[in-house]
């Protein structure tokens, strides 16, 4: 089992279509969704670097050493006076009237047409001054359009600026549409990690008017704490997550506290060498780490997989974990977290998951209705993307999220809730070909499953 990969470089799109190849509507497609998730990945890794130093970064993993900190720092510092260069020949481009910049650039071509004909070097210095124009000027329509905030926000993805740079006019016209379309998920996946987009703005620019916060078009802000603490609603601004009148953190892990169980029997089968009450995801004698086979590692799902998701509002559906990369089949996505409590608990029937003995015996549930993570908000469909499965990572269990089919950029991610999910009081709306439980006489079927399938159980336990 592995976790997914992650491609940092940029799209091969890049790479097999030079500007003058034909374009069809479906190379377009495949390349943009490639695009904008290398701009997801790039916004991310900038956020988390260019936090002050020894700012808890929860949702990537740390740099590393501190040497490699320091490079890390002076890097962001050329990349930063490369992003207000670009901003502010942007401001210059967008003060100036076109019919101008025409004008301007027919007497420099006059001009360089003749230095061409017998200087190499005139022609190279007319050419940088022309490639320099149209960037400057893709860079100020894209401002006007999608606002001054969003140009920002964008100039962190080495990926956007290598689009600017080399993508044909159709495919541009297609990525600032695609752009458009997500602005607002790029605005909330942008302030929730804590990007400073607006020190780029904050720039004086010799002959270009200051810009106004309505050009700025920046709709709100948003208290830093996890980015997974907050959902995109269908229309407005970001909200917390909550449930059940509970506002919900985030946690990595589990949570686990001995006094809960201390009026809990002790379960069938528990190791004779091991106190009780204790942490029954706790393994002693396991097969070994998922992820690195060892007995003893310090592995966490979250620090092997780092699966770039957000969290957002489905129609029928509330809220949902939408994909922001491309994952392959057979991969390991994530772990659902929680608070661990007594199997007979009233605190959480809905979000909660059993912890099975070898027995199949439910010895205790994994609740994330308070603490828990993106995994969570997973919605069912009658044809899931993933499965819940447990693995042993770094000496525990792990409820991991295991993909069982590869899922597409901007997909939703989703798991069967199973049988005992759904009733006639509770139809599912997946809206797949295959729904199983979309009407009561299906429900009442797979009841009749379900009670076939546990009967032999009962009769074992009882004897």
């Amino acid at each position: 089992m592995t976790a997914a990969p992650v491609d940092h470089g940029l799209p091969p799109f890049f790479k097999r279509h030079s500007p003058n190849a034909e374009l069809t509507p479906s190379i377009i497609r495949v390349g943009l969704t490639q695009v904008l998730s290398n701009i997801y990945r790039d916004i991310q890794n900038a956020a988390a670097l260019s936090m002050p130093e020894g700012t808890p970064m929860p949702f990537v993993v740390a740099p590393g050493e501190p040497p490699l900190q320091t490079y890390v720092r002076r890097k962001l510092e050329v990349e930063d006076d490369r992003r207000r260069s670009l901003i502010a020949g942007a401001r210059l481009c967008a003060d100036v009237p076109r019919e101008l910049k025409g004008r301007l650039m027919g007497a420099v071509e006059s001009g360089m047409r003749n230095l061409l004909q017998t200087n190499v070097l005139g022609g190279v210095a007319y050419s940088a001054a022309r490639t320099e124009l149209d960037r400057s000027q893709r860079l100020a329509d894209l401002a006007g359009d999608l606002g001054w905030m969003m140009l920002s926000i964008l100039s962190f993805s080495d990926t956007f600026q290598a689009a600017v740079d080399i993508a044909p006019d159709p495919w541009w016209e297609a990525m600032v549409t695609a752009l458009s379309a997500n602005a607002r998920s790029l605005e909330m996946f942008a302030k929730s990690r804590r990007l400073p987009w607006r020190s780029i703005l904050e720039i004086h620019v010799l002959g270009a008017v200051p810009l106004s916060e309505e050009q700025i078009g920046s709709n709100y802000e948003i208290v830093f704490t996890h980015p997974h603490e907050w959902f995109l609603p269908m229309s407005g601004p970001p909200q917390r997550c909550w449930a059940q009148n509970l506002l919900q953190r985030n946690v990595d892990t589990f949570l686990y506290d001995d006094s809960l169980f201390a009026d809990e029997p002790m379960p069938r089968g528990w190791p004779a060498n091991r106190p009780w009450p204790s942490n029954p995801l706790l393994i002693e004698d396991g097969a070994g780490c998922v992820f690195c086979h060892a007995d003893r590692c310090e592995c966490t799902v979250t620090d092997v997989t780092n699966t770039l998701v957000e969290i957002v509002e489905y129609p029928g559906a509330g809220r949902g974990v939408r994909a922001l990369e491309a994952i392959p089949k057979n991969f390991v996505i994530g772990e659902y977290t929680g608070a661990v409590i007594p199997k007979n608990s009233v605190y959480d029937r809905i979000y909660s998951l059993s912890i099975n003995n070898t027995e199949c015996e439910i010895i205790a549930l994994v609740s994330s209705l308070q603490y828990g993570n993106w995994t969570r908000y997973i919605n069912h469909s009658c044809r899931p993307s993933t499965v819940f499965s447990t693995w042993q990572v770094g000496g525990r269990r792990a409820m991991c999220v295991e993909t069982i089919r590869p899922v597409e950029v901007f997909e939703q991610i989703t798991v069967d809730y199973g049988n005992e999910y759904w009733s006639a009081r509770r139809l599912c709306q997946c809206g797949e070909e295959c729904c199983k439980f979309d009407t009561v006489q299906k429900c009442e079927i797979a009841a009749n499953e379900r009670d076939e399938a546990w009967r032999p159980r009962q009769k074992a336990r009882k004897s």
